[in-house]
């Protein structure tokens, strides 16, 4: 039995080599194949590269050095510009804050002044010291609900700034 057994392995091991060495093939051609098609993407992307550095160099060549001299120049004024808008914003932005603050003291001074009044002095239609508003007069915002952010606060400051302004007259356009 043993001499069957080891007849039958014999074509066995044949197609198990012959079926390694089929896949082994395919899988060469496969990775050709790919390596083929890599070699072209990376060629059309090297004579496109190569036609963009043209263009780049005519374009170098087209240059007067004498406007890129003036505008190197112009630059750092420029610069100087910008920087001075940055901080005149940052000023500006700094006193809208400071204004913020003292628009919160004075409500809860306002707020102190009318939790510190009896109910008989809120009857009396006087005027708060300073403020032009009476103290019969019902505040929509406590002093506890403060707009959650800086923007919001800006926008509420610069809308009240905006109530007590003068309109501007229009700007000539040249």
């Amino acid at each position: 039995m043993s001499t069957i057994a080891s007849y039958w392995m014999i074509p066995v091991g044949i197609a198990i080599i012959g079926v390694s060495l089929a896949l082994l093939t395919l899988w060469q051609i496969r990775r050709q194949r790919q390596t083929r098609l890599t070699l072209r993407v990376l060629s059309g992307q090297r004579r496109l590269l190569g036609e963009e550095i043209d263009e780049r160099l005519e374009q170098l060549r087209g240059f007067d050095e004498a406007d890129l001299e003036q505008k190197l120049l112009a630059a750092p004024g420029f610069v100087d510009h910008v920087h001075v808008g940055l901080l005149e914003r940052q000023a500006h932005l700094q006193n809208l804050e400071d204004l913020t603050h003292l628009q919160r003291h004075k409500i809860a001074v306002l707020a102190h002044h009318l939790a510190q009044t009896t109910p008989t002095d809120l009857t009396q239609e006087e005027e708060l010291p300073g403020t032009g508003m009476s103290a019969v007069e019902e505040h929509p915002e406590s002093v506890d609900e403060q707009p959650a952010t800086r923007g919001n606060l800006e926008d509420d400051l610069l809308g009240r700034i905006g109530q007590h302004a003068a309109p501007k007259p229009p700007r000539k356009r040249k």
